[in-house]
């Protein structure tokens, strides 16, 4: 169990059609759900992968945090 936040960052080209799979591990109620760079959160079952779909925007960055903010981390567009 981990009490910290935790950041995580992954460079992609624009345009790119990105398949995050993201399994939660962790009993934490924060962890439950899983915004990306806006849209709705998304329901993440314990120990079951969960494919979401996004496409890299043209330039910036795409963001993604869990309920709480706490974990969250970043798809950096560089072209």
């Amino acid at each position: 169990s981990s009490s910290a936040a935790s950041d995580v960052y992954k460079r992609q080209r624009p345009g790119e059609v990105l398949l995050l799979v993201v399994t939660r591990t962790e009993e934490s109620d924060c962890l439950s759900q899983l915004a990306v760079g806006g849209a709705a959160p998304v329901a993440l079952p314990m120990n079951s992968p969960v494919e979401i779909a996004v496409t890299a925007p043209s330039s910036g960055t795409l963001t993604f945090a869990c309920g709480m903010d706490m974990f969250r981390g970043a798809i950096v567009v560089d072209g």
